[in-house]
């Protein structure tokens, strides 16, 4: 009985519902702007996340299917799907989540031996009122360890400023 009228009444719904959230999470992840993170990351977590929008799908196109040709046995499975891709991001984001704020607690010479600069270049001092200042100086180059380097002081619980002397500029 349950399988007769239910299955196939709650897979029509799950079927579209679980489309407009493979479609939902697509876009806004598409045009969410915000700070570029601290640290590259793992490589875990965009690969849950990928997959938990492909189980969304999966989960959504095996729902339509089961409209009609109601079966409970796929239908808990296609229901346990996204659920399973769901839990897989969730540990990916957290993992991610983790990396971040490992990275903002860096202090200067480890965030320079993450980003890979020539520390020759770069000379840390202070301000006359205390605050740190890490500066690029001539021959360095504004590379991927400069752009590392920036990223990390606009997370870093530190309040580092990284700044650009005008000797690099002029070459």
């Amino acid at each position: 009985m349950f399988e007769r009228w239910a299955v196939p009444t709650l897979a029509t719904i799950l079927h579209f519902a679980l489309l407009l959230a493979a479609i939902a999470i697509t876009v806004v992840s598409l045009f969410s702007y915000g700070l570029p993170p601290c640290h590259a990351g793992s490589w875990f977590y965009p690969v849950a996340a990928v997959l938990f929008l492909a189980s969304l799908v999966t989960s959504s196109v095996w729902m339509g299917r089961l409209r009609y040709q109601p079966r409970l046995r796929p239908f808990l499975i296609a229901l346990a799907l996204p659920a399973v891709g769901f839990g897989l991001a969730l540990i990916g984001q957290n993992i991610n989540a983790k990396l971040q704020r490992r990275c903002a607690q860096w202090p200067v010479d480890e965030a320079l031996a993450a980003c890979r600069a020539d520390t020759r270049v770069y000379r840390l001092h202070r301000e006359a009122n205390g605050h740190p200042v890490l500066t690029l100086h001539a021959p360095g180059e504004t590379d991927e360890a400069w752009s590392c380097l920036r990223q990390w002081a606009s997370h870093s619980t530190r309040r580092v400023s990284v700044e650009l002397d005008q000797s690099v500029l002029r070459r």
